[in-house]
């Protein structure tokens, strides 16, 4: 179940993705470059939002969901595990996106250069990690392993988007992120977490957890002028494959 709901990130990145892809053909079909531009910030910062919310969630309350979902004795052993996979889900979510710029736009070497790269990046760093810190080391390979698509991200916005100003801007995100995150991981940690003590509390924990940070980033006006019309849409979309994950699994 843990991993199913650490999928959640990657599942409503996908739902953005299922848009970016045939928008940006279209943009890019037509000539519409600064279009493409501006979706291609817009969903990005949208998706990194929402991606930190989740992954700051399921860091505060990792321990307590195995505990109630499984028992004590796994969740003493595998809470940071489930930590490192929230961090890779992350990273994950942001790549979905990306990935379906690049084909939009045809720019299909430098994802396929990306892939290959972190497949051997990832491989180097098992046969290094695994086996002095097992499983752990496996999860560790995995997160760094995806490295490589932070330089994609890089030549995506210089060399084919000609984005500029982008240090400043990531300056600024990672610092309101970094705001947000820790007044909610701290109210995750004092105010909600010695309150949960069954796996239903974990869940209406998650969500609450998740609803503040959206909240807070919005009063702390973090949020620019558009970005609360594609959250709206954003939400309705992510609640469809949400319920859908649902139906699938075994929750």
């Amino acid at each position: 179940s843990s991993g199913i709901n650490l999928e959640y990130s990657v599942s409503l990145s996908i739902t953005l993705s299922s848009v970016v892809f045939p928008m940006t053909s279209h943009f890019e079909g037509s000539g519409e470059r600064n279009m493409t531009k501006n979706l291609y910030i817009r969903s990005m910062r949208l998706i990194t939002i929402v991606s930190t919310a989740i992954t700051v969630t399921f860091i505060a309350f990792a321990y307590v969901m195995l505990q109630y979902w499984i028992n004590q004795e796994l969740a003493d052993k595998a809470a940071g595990l489930l930590v490192i996979l929230a961090l890779t889900n992350f990273v994950l979510a942001i790549t979905y996106p990306l990935g379906n710029f690049l084909l939009g736009m045809g720019k299909l070497r430098a994802l396929s250069i990306t892939s290959i790269a972190t497949a051997v990046l990832n491989a180097v760093l098992l046969v290094i990690f695994l086996p002095r810190f097992g499983i752990i080391g496996a999860a560790w390979a995995y997160l760094l392993a995806l490295a490589p698509y932070v330089f994609l991200i890089y030549i995506t916005e210089k060399s084919y988007l000609e984005l500029t100003f982008r240090r400043a801007h990531y300056i600024k995100l990672v610092g309101q992120l970094f705001i947000t995150s820790l007044i909610v991981f701290v109210v995750d940690v004092f105010l909600i977490k010695p309150f949960v003590k069954s796996f239903p509390l974990v869940v209406l924990a998650l969500i609450l957890s998740s609803g503040i940070f959206i909240g807070l980033h919005y009063i702390f006006g973090f949020f620019e002028k558009e970005d609360a019309h594609d959250i709206l849409n954003f939400t309705k979309q992510a609640m469809v494959t949400i319920k859908r994950k649902l139906r699938t699994s075994n929750f």
